[in-house]
């Protein structure tokens, strides 16, 4: 039986029977580096299916290292590898050993692309430079790799098709490789590369197993919005759907609910003051659904007026007004805050830097929305993107060092990543529009929205780059408006909470292949977010 374990690898090694020496020799070579290389007559299993293993390494590597020869361009086996690399949109690396030119259908697959050649005076001569270029296709320098310590030998990749993915990356001494392969090898050459197998249904409700963490505190909840008595309030339940107990029910509508950084308040948007006529305003209950506090005394009723978020270290909001004419940043707690931004154009988007010093923002200042920096006090506005085109929606990373973010700069939005300081452009996504990047815990994984396969769908992108749906029935995808998110991180990174037509899911990603929990549904409901202290370690 095929194993569930999915590991990225970074060459898949493709070579006619007849060239077996050579490829040997090549595998050698680069292992000997510490690139994980994926080699047939030892990587699948007496009770594998060929194809099927053939299928999924490919799906699942970052270069196609083809050996061409004489035996490999008259190869069918070859010549399919081949096709499926370029249909997984994997780079392609031609390895020519043999002075000859590709023939028939190789020729129309091959003649556009760059090859290495190594037949002058022999092949044995370039395994260096075939090194060399791998590395270069990687974005990892050669003198880096070479000095890493090989981390998962034999035996350990052996036990980790037993473990939970999440914990693989606890293993000692995998810090090196993550770091490197996170900030090299997840390029825009390999930043796509897309399963849309569906996923798996797991009828259990162990959530304490779902955490490499901790397990869970026995006050964690979830708030989320239901619909009570024709209208919609705040409810918490435990993350297994039970104890299910509204603390807001007011004729008003009462939605995006957020935790603040103790999980001891939630502040939400409510049209209470005056239900009629909609005007939306910020307000904070105590999580116990005492202490209803109206935050200000502004009505918002733009299309910004859900565009607010708490402080990571205090009780303070950052959100959007348009008190002033236009729409600008302000920052405050309950009864008192004060702009941060004062421009003609609108500024949207407010997004806290991890450790509460910054906000990252989106300003129309430049005639289009771009991503700029200001200190919370008003000081230092910093420009981090310049493009002609509309970025929006950014994202810090928990570390504070990169910023996600969506752009229309390709004409379709994607998601790209850069430094804090704005270096280090790299565009993540290329398929459909993409929007509303957010952050794994780990900073392993983004997960976004996408419409790529028609509906859309959460999607999210793997350390190295691969690309996973997030499907959680056949019938229909996450429905969202763009002004909306609904789904949350659990604070422990292995679990998302997602709802879909009016019906709230786990999807744990503990699994190489996520899955949806569903619990025969957690509860009927919208905007399922975790409360930030759920999780204790033993």
């Amino acid at each position: 039986m095929q194993s569930e374990f999915k590991m990225i690898f970074d060459v898949f090694v493709s070579y006619s029977n007849k060239d077996k020496a050579i490829a040997d020799t090549v595998v050698a070579s680069l292992e000997e580096k510490n690139l994980r290389c994926w080699y047939a007559p030892r990587d699948i299993q007496p009770s594998e299916d060929w194809g099927e293993a053939i299928s999924n390494a490919i799906e699942h590597c970052k270069i196609f290292l083809i050996i061409f020869s004489g035996s490999a361009n008259r190869s069918r086996h070859v010549l399919d590898e081949l096709i499926l690399a370029i249909d997984e949109e994997v780079t392609v690396l031609p390895f020519r050993v043999e002075n000859l030119a590709p023939i028939g259908s190789m020729r129309l697959h091959l003649s556009s692309r760059h090859w290495l050649d190594a037949y002058d005076p022999s092949w044995k001569e370039y395994i260096q430079k075939l090194v060399q270029t791998v590395c270069a296709n990687l974005n990892i320098p050669l003198e880096d790799i070479s000095e890493q310590k090989s981390v998962l030998k034999e035996q350990d990749l052996q036990k980790a098709t037993k473990k939970k993915f999440p914990k693989l990356l606890t293993i000692t001494g995998i810090g090196t490789i993550v770091i490197a392969a996170a900030w090299f090898g997840w390029t825009r050459l390999f930043g796509e590369q897309v399963n849309d197998q569906e996923v798996d249904v797991i009828p259990t409700k162990d959530l304490n197993e779902l955490s490499p963490q901790g397990v869970l505190d026995e006050e964690c909840r979830i708030v989320y919005v239901s619909h009570l008595d024709e209208n919609n309030s705040l409810s918490l339940m435990k993350p297994d759907g039970s104890d299910q107990t509204p603390i807001t029910n007011d004729v008003s509508d009462d939605i995006f609910p957020k935790w603040s950084f103790d999980g001891k308040k939630i502040a939400f948007i409510s049209n209470r003051n005056n239900p009629e006529n909609e005007h939306h305003e910020i307000y904070v209950i105590d999580d116990d659904g005492k202490n209803l506090t109206r935050f200000n005394n502004e009505s918002n009723d733009s299309e910004y007026y859900n565009q607010f978020t708490w402080s990571p270290v205090s009780d303070q909001i950052a959100y959007v007004s348009e008190e002033r004419g236009n729409a600008d940043i302000f920052i405050g707690e309950i009864g008192r805050s004060v702009a941060i931004t004062s421009d003609p154009s609108n500024d949207s988007y407010p997004a806290w830097s991890p450790d509460g010093s910054r906000i990252a923002f989106v300003s129309e200042r430049e005639g289009n929305k771009d991503i700029f920096l200001v200190d919370t006090d008003g000081e230092n506005l910093i420009q981090l993107t310049t493009n002609s085109a509309n970025d929006k929606e950014p994202a810090w990373s928990p570390n504070g060092k990169r910023i996600a973010f969506a752009s229309d700069r390709s004409g379709k939005f994607n998601i790209y990543t850069m430094n804090a300081d704005g270096s280090l452009l790299i565009q993540r996504t290329k398929l459909g529009n993409n929007r509303y990047p957010n952050w794994s815990r780990d900073e392993n994984m983004i997960t976004f929205y996408s419409d790529r396969s028609g509906r859309d769908e959460i999607h999210i992108i793997d350390l190295f780059g691969s690309l996973k749906r997030l499907v959680a029935s056949e019938k229909s995808g996450f429905l969202y408006d763009h002004n909306r998110t609904y789904y949350s991180w659990s604070p422990d990174g292995s679990v998302i909470t997602a709802s879909e037509d009016g019906v709230i899911f786990l999807i744990s990603l503990n699994n190489p292949r996520p899955y949806i929990h569903q619990c025969e549904k957690l509860a009927v409901g919208w905007y399922p977010v975790w409360s930030p202290n759920c999780y204790k370690l033993e």
